[in-house]
């Protein structure tokens, strides 16, 4: 197959070593339907970037939400879309060598993603000096 875990590091797929280690939890624990809070605090991480994380990587179609009522949980996508991706991912996690070069992508897409956010406040900005 052509298709590589390289599509998956992508802004607003995997841009961020936070969503990759949120993305492995769950790849290692394929029923786990937990919230935000809960994931935070079992993780260590800081709740509202998990919060972000869990909801940006739902709308991009890797979780979905697996409760109606209550604040929401999530779990890992039942469609095979990108199985074969994401057993690619865990492969290339568990080689040391591969590992390093998955942390530079994600490391650089995650630099370019803040770039451009803070381009777009930075313009925003001067267009309300330039109009006010």
């Amino acid at each position: 197959m052509d298709a590589s875990y390289d599509e998956l590091i992508a802004p607003h797929l995997l841009d961020s070593r936070l969503k990759l280690h949120l993305l492995l939890h769950y790849l290692a624990h394929s029923r786990l339907c937990i919230s935000a809070a809960a994931l935070s605090e079992r993780l260590r991480e800081n709740p509202w970037d998990v919060a972000e994380a869990l909801n940006e990587m739902a709308e991009m179609g890797l979780l979905v939400r697996c409760n109606n009522d209550g604040p929401a949980r999530y779990t890992l996508t039942e469609e095979q879309e990108h199985s074969y991706l994401l057993q690619q991912l865990v492969e290339a996690f568990n080689d040391p060598l591969a590992r390093e070069h998955l942390y530079a992508r994600v490391r650089d897409i995650h630099r370019d993603r803040q770039f451009y956010r803070w381009a777009k406040q930075a313009s925003s900005g001067l267009h309300e000096l330039v109009i006010g």
